[in-house]
């Protein structure tokens, strides 16, 4: 009798384990089937004008999870490489200080525009040298879950060729003189009139490099 006492209570011990670890692994996967994916995966230039002085890059970060990040940073580098020229330097990612936004709910999909000077440099630089040289803009998202988990997703795109500024007229208008210039005098004068135009630049998208990147990966 001894002996079948241990016997059912060692079963009943096994039993409790194999219950605790069945409910411990159907936690892990209701996790993993809700918790906040975050990613970047979209770029593009925008030269925010004909004179192409001030261009910037648009970032697309989308959760496809089902919850909520609590928050999310990115870093991200534009650099010039030439054409051929595979690999990015992630150890100048690691000199960038990364910029924090609040909340990203599920199925958000928005864009940021990153626009430090030294990358602006890059994309001028790439703009004179677009016969030869490659630019590439990489970085990371890192990011919380609702589960105060860490993740990070990297990312990579680029174009061999950085064409200038393109528009597309928006609307054209017709009408006075808007100032008082020596020019527009002369142009009341002979009875002419003034033609404002709107212009809408067409962004210049970037395609997705070649590399071994860390998606949805916990730190």
């Amino acid at each position: 009798m001894a002996f079948l006492s241990i016997v059912a209570t060692g079963v009943s011990v096994w039993a409790v384990w194999l219950v605790r670890q069945t409910l411990g692994a159907t936690r892990e996967v209701g996790r993993d089937q809700t918790r906040a994916y975050v990613n970047i995966h979209n770029a593009e230039i925008r030269w925010n004008g004909k004179a192409m002085r001030f261009p910037d890059v648009r970032l697309w970060v989308k959760n496809t999870g089902q919850t909520p990040a609590k928050w999310y940073e990115f870093r991200c580098v534009c650099a010039v490489d030439e054409q051929g020229t595979s690999g990015i330097d992630f150890e100048e990612l690691n000199k960038r200080k990364a910029i924090r936004w609040n909340a990203l709910d599920s199925g958000a999909d928005l864009s940021i525009s990153h626009h430090e000077e030294q990358d602006r440099a890059a994309i001028k630089e790439a703009y004179e040298k677009r016969e030869t040289h490659t630019l590439k803009v990489y970085g990371d998202v890192t990011y919380q879950t609702f589960f105060d988990e860490i993740f990070v997703s990297q990312f990579y795109f680029f174009t061999e060729y950085l064409p200038a500024y393109r528009g597309d007229i928006v609307k054209e208008e017709k009408g006075e003189p808007p100032f008082d210039t020596p020019m527009e005098r002369t142009l009341r004068k002979m009875g002419g009139t003034w033609t404002t135009k709107t212009w809408k630049e067409r962004p210049i998208m970037l395609s997705r490099g070649p590399a071994e990147l860390r998606t949805y990966e916990r730190i």
